[in-house]
């Protein structure tokens, strides 16, 4: 994944990421699901400089970018 000058680097079923060439670790490694690509979204967002939130009510993700 590259934005504005960021650079994420994953793998499938591997929880290590890189970002910027900065080694991280995820909670989740990222998989495949019925040909699918799953990401852990949290994590990729707020490493893109994204906030991210659960809202339970609606169950329902807001993802907001801030530049």
């Amino acid at each position: 994944l590259n934005c504005k000058g960021i650079t994420i680097k994953m793998q499938l079923e591997n929880r290590e990421i890189t970002v910027n060439s900065n080694t991280k670790e995820m909670d989740v490694a990222p998989s495949s699901i019925n040909g699918r690509t799953i990401l852990p979204i949290r994590f990729v967002g707020e490493n893109l400089g994204c906030v991210v939130e659960w809202l339970n009510s609606t169950r329902q993700i807001v993802i907001v970018y801030t530049d």
